[in-house]
């Protein structure tokens, strides 16, 4: 099938690589989201002389293929605050398990939450079945362990630390496959008298090239 090489993103191209089709643009320039960045197109020569060479090309559509590699900014905003309410384990642990069967919810010295102030871990097992049988239990166990909150104040730094944390976290969950990358800038702010907020950016590098089919049309 015959077609284009486009930009699924605008960015500034770094690099291209063509495996076949003709190249539309250069490292160093900027384009645009839908732009066509390798040509589905080829030139063939019609004719040669031995005197003069190449007589004229003829022009065919191709499947275009290559890689185009470009960098944009992205960013997320995220905040902090000056005050981290944490929450300190005590070493009190209680353990409890149910038993769900079908639709039947069977509770194995389940008695409720033990702790006022607790983390919650919740492990599921399900048994595998035998051949095509389906077997229709899961098996919970929850551990309760206690902890003891206080109240910490945090200073500028530790406060933006944390909110650019939260903010590199989504970014990077966010990133294209086998995209890298390459620059990380922050700007810190003021939120209010309690909190720091900072703009997190990143300059990544990634393959901005995916392939269009070129719309064919017929006459009758």
């Amino acid at each position: 099938m015959a077609g284009d090489i486009v930009a699924t993103t605008a960015g500034l191209v770094t690099s291209i690589t063509v495996a076949s089709g003709q190249a539309q643009v250069t490292p160093g320039q900027q384009v645009k989201k839908g732009q066509v960045l390798i040509a589905g197109v080829a030139l063939l020569p019609i004719g040669r002389t031995r005197q003069s060479g190449v007589t004229g090309v003829h022009t065919i559509a191709v499947h275009a293929g290559g890689t185009v590699l470009a960098t944009k900014w992205i960013a997320a905003f995220s905040t902090a605050p000056l005050v981290a309410d944490l929450g300190l384990p005590t070493g009190n642990v209680v353990v409890r398990h149910a038993l769900m069967i079908g639709g039947l919810h069977v509770s194995l010295r389940l008695r409720g939450v033990p702790f006022g102030n607790y983390v919650l871990y919740r492990q599921v097992y399900r048994p595998i079945g035998w051949r095509t049988v389906y077997l229709p239990i899961e098996y919970t166990t929850l551990t309760y362990r206690k902890v003891h909150y206080v109240y910490r104040r945090l200073s500028w730094n530790e406060a933006a630390d944390a909110a650019a944390a939260v903010a590199r976290s989504y970014l990077l969950t966010h990133l294209p496959a086998k995209s890298r990358v390459l620059e990380e800038r922050m700007q810190v702010t003021a939120v209010g008298s309690g909190a720091v907020g900072v703009q997190l950016m990143m300059e990544v590098e990634e393959n901005i090239g995916t392939f269009r089919p070129i719309a064919v049309t017929s006459s009758g």
